[in-house]
């Protein structure tokens, strides 16, 4: 046959002016709840005290009182938890009592235990501010009901059981609280990691195919030379201008200052734009050319400046120097030229004595030439 306990526990408050009385818990499970507690406390308001005399807690034992434990500042006690208030000034002295608001005395009771239920009182005294013994007094009663049947062994057991079953889940929820709270951490962390990596992923795409466009028609051109030939002419002018006139072997001449030299043997003369009467070159058509002059200087020929002229402008100058005979100069020039516009060679300064520049020598015509073509 099932045994049953029936058990009559509550908090049990007591208040009195300046001081408070607690016993508990509320309910108490005979093999689950393992004590009770009794805590006096003095009230920080409505406490005229200002020097703690004791604090003591008595048990109504068959119509005698029974002190339980009694505590004296300074005098020292065996209990569970005493709690002073710290120190405060009178009359602008520190006090060499404590003071005993919010000062407590706590006691637990192992349960079950011999004489733990009962009628007991709290009783604190002490000095109030006019120096008169006072004593606050409470009381309270703890009432455990007695068994009807005893509880079986096995069910006590079990109670204990479950209790420790219960304990153990609660630590492992808190556990695995935290876990998950790390967990979720890890999760955000990897989703910021896997949004910059698509990032990256989508710009290295966009470069990818930037750079097979550009290998694409870079292949085009390489397999079909005669569309890249093709594409190159167009951007050359519509019309082919081009000249080479050179001095002939009975042409040399004496070098003058700012006069143009006349080339004239002309070999090449597209467009008709060089003069061998003037040794002008007239550009038909505005376009950018290329020049270059190639003169040989004969004996006695002094330090002298050949210049590239188109008008009173000097695209290009050479040196020639007056320790080498028969010494050969060549420069060239890049030049963007009007239409109408003339490119000539002049000497643009000479040193001492002129000699002369071309070629005497019937076995080396045309060493002194003056060449030209548009470019685009």
């Amino acid at each position: 046959m099932m045994s049953k306990i029936v058990c009559f526990c509550s908090l049990l408050l007591a208040v009195t002016h300046g001081m408070q009385f607690t016993i508990t818990p509320a309910t108490f499970v005979p093999g689950v709840t393992s004590s009770v507690n009794m805590r006096c406390n003095v009230l920080n308001s409505g406490s005229e005290l200002t020097q703690l005399l004791l604090i003591q807690l008595d048990v109504i034992d068959r119509g005698n009182v029974v002190p339980v434990v009694t505590f004296t500042p300074g005098g020292g006690s065996q209990v569970s938890e005493v709690g002073l208030a710290a120190k405060v000034k009178v009359d602008g002295q520190e006090n060499q009592f404590q003071n005993i608001n919010g000062s407590y005395l706590s006691v637990t009771f192992p349960f079950p235990a011999v004489g733990v239920s009962g009628n007991y009182t709290c009783v604190v005294s002490g000095l109030s501010v006019n120096g008169l013994l006072t004593r606050y007094t409470q009381d309270a009663a703890l009432n455990v009901g007695a068994a009807v049947d005893e509880l079986p062994r096995f069910m006590t057991a079990h109670v204990v059981e479950l209790r420790t079953l219960i304990e153990t889940l609660k630590n492992n929820k808190i556990a695995l609280t935290t876990e998950a709270a790390q967990l979720r951490q890890q999760e955000q962390n990897i989703s910021a990691e896997l949004s910059l990596l698509e990032t990256e992923y989508t710009t290295l795409t966009t470069e990818m195919t930037a750079l097979r466009s550009r290998a694409s028609q870079l292949s085009s051109l390489l397999n079909d030379p005669i569309a890249d030939l093709d594409h190159l002419s167009s951007v050359r002018p519509g019309m082919k201008v081009a000249f080479h006139a050179a001095m002939s072997s009975l042409g040399a001449t004496t070098a003058v200052l700012s006069t143009p030299l006349i080339f004239d043997h002309v070999v090449t003369n597209e467009g008709q734009g060089y003069s061998p009467i003037t040794g002008a070159f007239r550009a038909p058509v505005t376009g950018t050319y290329t020049f270059t002059v190639s003169v040989q200087a004969g004996s006695g020929q002094r330090d002298s400046e050949l210049s590239i002229m188109m008008g009173k402008t000097i695209l290009q100058t050479m040196h020639m120097s007056d320790d080498i005979d028969y010494q050969h100069s060549t420069t060239t020039t890049i030049a963007h030229v009007p239409a109408g516009s003339e490119v000539t060679c002049e000497f643009t300064w000479l040193k001492g004595l002129p000699g002369y520049v071309g070629s005497t020598q019937a076995n080396a015509p045309y060493v002194t030439a003056f060449t030209g073509y548009i470019l685009w």
